[in-house]
């Protein structure tokens, strides 16, 4: 319930079966469950599980190292995590075309440190948070530079391993996404990775990226 009124007749649910009544219809939804938002683009329930703290991010990423480390990514030097807001991010990438959640700061095969854009509900972090560390695991292994739709590919690839590990049914909202997502960078770029992966399990990708600049 998002207001508190009867239901009635009718209603609509959310895409995590929360039922709303039919006065929500038409506002703006959650970018998550497109259940109607109450702030900042996520309903009640998944911005109730939103990282908006150093503290959060020190307790979330612990774990979400772990899993990557089962996935066999692994840095070679760890690589702090910070949170800014979204105006910050905005001015960094205006012209972008997308909401940019994350970015992995480097000098040359030295990785900085990776920004992640604040409030983003946990299973949205912990993805986003998965996507840069597969950034900087390419950069201190030296691969090669490569269009970006293959380096954003890859990435989000391993973001897509990482969320079908969690038994939040938001995981498999976004993992939908993923695969639905239109633009040519990090949509088409996913998908290509994606299928090459399913063809030559995702040690294989690498390798051939890493000897040849492109997809098997």
């Amino acid at each position: 319930m998002i207001c508190g009124r009867p239901l009635g007749r009718s209603w609509r649910v959310s895409l995590l079966s929360r039922p709303f009544c039919l006065i929500h219809v038409g506002e703006p939804g959650c970018r998550i469950c497109a259940e109607p938002c109450v702030t900042e683009r996520l309903c009640r329930p998944c911005g109730a599980t939103a990282v908006t703290t150093q503290a959060d991010v020190d307790r979330e990423v612990p774990g979400i190292r772990r899993v990557l480390t089962e996935m066999g990514v692994v840095l070679r030097t760890p690589v702090p995590a910070r949170l800014v807001p979204g105006s910050y991010l905005d001015r960094d990438f205006q012209g972008a075309g997308f909401k940019v959640h994350g970015y992995t700061r480097s000098r040359g095969g030295e990785v900085v440190g990776i920004t992640i854009l604040s409030g983003l509900a946990q299973v949205e972090f912990g993805a986003v948070v998965a996507h840069e560390v597969m950034h900087a695991w390419l950069i201190q292994h030296g691969f090669p530079d490569a269009p970006d739709p293959l380096v954003e590919g890859l990435c989000e690839l391993v973001a897509y391993g990482w969320l079908g590990r969690r038994a939040d049914p938001r995981a498999a909202l976004l993992r939908d996404g993923m695969h639905r997502r239109a633009d040519a960078v990090y949509g088409e770029g996913f998908r290509q990775a994606y299928t090459a992966a399913q063809r030559h399990g995702v040690p294989g990708v690498l390798e051939a990226v890493r000897a040849t600049g492109r997809l098997p």
